[in-house]
């Protein structure tokens, strides 16, 4: 199995679906679907969608590690990125940029807006960025990993992760509050089973639930 994170919802009434070399994009105010095809290469496998916060664009990773930017309501590809670092696990919008995360556990923030779109690295993780997500006020990133650590990483300085949290297993389930973006919650794989709870600006942990199961 190569895709990791290939259903994303918009905010409207969106829902995107990656399978295989195609994406398909269900309107439930029409009740109609959309294939998208994500390229004409057989060597090119679809790994991970995200939708922007618009939800007029979605981003698109493949497993050579390029990024799409498709436009949803022409159906075409607007801009197509390649970074060389393995497949793009992750992905994760940021009002207008994007981050991606890779199989190299090398991260990227891009600017679409301009030629030379990587505008910052990240190389914190030894393995592969498979969760990403940017707090609602863009003010921090995390970022989960298989090397069985979140890292959060505050907007005011990216060289360096403000919190290292440990886990037992591979991080892919990520998400902040909506109303309290300093807390932060995160699921593990099957080493670790439980849904965990911190305060980000505490650097701490504040609760945890085992779920008996592998999260993500």
């Amino acid at each position: 199995m190569v895709d990791l994170n290939v259903l994303d919802c918009s905010i409207s009434t969106k829902v995107a679906v990656g399978l295989q070399d195609y994406v398909y994009i269900w309107d439930n105010s029409t009740r109609r679907t959309t294939r998208l095809s994500t390229s004409s290469q057989n060597d090119k496998t679809l790994c991970s969608v995200r939708w922007s916060v618009s939800g007029s664009s979605l981003a698109v990773g493949l497993s050579t590690g390029s990024v799409e930017i498709w436009d949803i309501a022409t159906s075409r590809v607007v801009r197509s990125m390649c970074m060389r670092m393995g497949r793009i696990a992750s992905l994760a919008w940021n009002g207008i940029g994007l981050t991606s995360g890779s199989r190299s556990g090398m991260m990227f923030n891009h600017d679409l807006r301009v030629r030379d779109h990587k505008v910052h690295t990240y190389s914190r993780h030894s393995l592969e960025v498979c969760g990403l997500k940017w707090a609602g006020d863009g003010r921090r990133l995390v970022s989960g990993g298989n090397d069985d650590i979140a890292c959060v990483w505050d907007a005011r300085n990216l060289n360096v992760p403000a919190n290292v949290f440990v886990h037992q297993a591979a991080v892919k389930a990520v998400d902040w509050s909506p109303q309290n973006t300093s807390l932060l919650a995160t699921g593990a794989g099957s080493d670790d089973k439980k849904i965990r709870l911190f305060n980000v600006s505490l650097g701490s942990e504040i609760a945890q639930h085992d779920t008996g199961e592998q999260v993500g």
